[in-house]
């Protein structure tokens, strides 16, 4: 009987058409967004500034979390941030755009924000916001929800960063609020955020250890090359059970 003419290789092709011709689905590698019906406002960290100013470039920062994916080969499709516009929530019309980066660490952070593992400007087209109220104080604040699409080099853990880009003097002053004490995890540690600001305009450092979490939600997708991989090693098995059979 050829190859081709086995039951079990027929078996192990169908199946890898079926994973190949599915969505891929995303798994939340990072959450510390969480329920936003359940976030205390009243009693957490304060909101730390991320931005790229347009007229202060010595402010330039940008707040980072960690997170972890398993996958040889993922890809970021979704990144939300829940961030805090200083001037009100219509400021988030005059954002230019979001720098998001990937780092290896936040020492790399702290040399330069360009991301040393990945770097893409997304246009404001690429983002959804939805306006979320304080109770205590009425401040408005924002949910960022970014369409991505960045692949990751390697399985491993990450720090990804985002700022908008805007002109404090018409945009606004936007900072990440701290991470929502229901319903989140934190796949890469604890309480270990950090601010880089390179041209140390805040207090004259280069990268500041915030010692809370921030509110952050990453969904990552396996690459499509991973579900052939996965194919593959799965025809081979059948393949050596058949062998083994005879």
């Amino acid at each position: 009987m050829k190859l081709s003419q086995s039951p079990l290789f027929s078996t192990a092709l169908l199946a890898g058409m079926v994973i190949l011709a599915s969505p891929l689905r995303g798994a939340t590698v990072l959450n510390q967004i969480g329920d936003l019906s359940a976030y205390t406002f009243d009693g957490v960290p304060l909101p730390v500034p991320s931005q790229i100013y347009s007229d202060f470039s010595d402010y330039d920062c940008t707040v980072m979390e960690d997170f972890t994916v398993t996958a040889m080969s993922s890809r970021i499709a979704e990144v939300s941030v829940l961030f805090l516009a200083q001037t009100g929530f219509e400021s988030f019309d005059r954002v230019e755009g979001y720098y998001l980066n990937i780092y290896s660490s936040p020492a790399e952070a702290a040399k330069q924000l360009i991301g040393d593992v990945l770097s893409r400007f997304l246009p404001p087209t690429a983002s959804i916001v939805t306006k979320v109220t304080d109770p205590h104080t009425g401040n408005d604040y924002g949910v960022v929800r970014l369409a991505v699409g960045l692949d990751l080099p390697a399985a491993g853990t990450y720090w990804i960063g985002v700022a908008p880009k805007a002109s404090i003097s018409t945009g606004g002053d936007f900072r990440v609020a701290a991470a929502n004490t229901t319903g989140t995890t934190n796949t890469g540690g604890a309480d270990n955020a950090n601010l880089a600001n390179p041209a140390q305009g805040y207090g004259g450092e280069t990268l500041t250890p915030l010692d809370a979490n921030f509110a952050y939600a990453v969904v990552a997708v396996p690459e499509p090359g991973t579900w052939s991989l996965l194919f593959l090693a799965s025809a081979a098995i059948l393949i050596r059970k058949r062998a083994r059979a005879r």
